[in-house]
């Protein structure tokens, strides 16, 4: 996993950690850092659906439709129980104009 500086000290975050920081960049406003931290968490070929959801989350926050309802698809294929995924890919065709 890649490493994340923190004042001059560098340690390796888990995937939930990367997580953990790319909701708290996106809450904050800070999208391009929200979703490179979220690409960290999904690097590893990660299986964890909620990486995959929160950047679609940020993509169709910044209007990036196409690419949060890829995000939000792949998050439904890991985790089919996933009914927020659902709930924004639907919300994303809809900024789409695909109602």
């Amino acid at each position: 996993m890649k490493k994340k500086e923190q004042g001059q000290d560098t340690r390796e975050l888990s995937v939930v950690e990367w997580i953990e920081s790319g909701f708290t960049f996106g809450n904050l406003g800070n999208y391009p850092q929200a979703i490179a931290d979220f690409n960290r968490a999904i690097e590893p070929k990660s299986k964890d659906a909620m990486a995959y959801y929160f950047r679609g989350r940020v993509h169709a926050n910044l209007g990036n439709y196409e690419q949060a309802i890829k995000d939000f698809a792949r998050a439904i294929k890991l985790n089919s129980h996933y009914a927020a995924a659902y709930n924004n890919r639907g919300f994303a065709y809809y900024g789409l104009g695909n109602s």
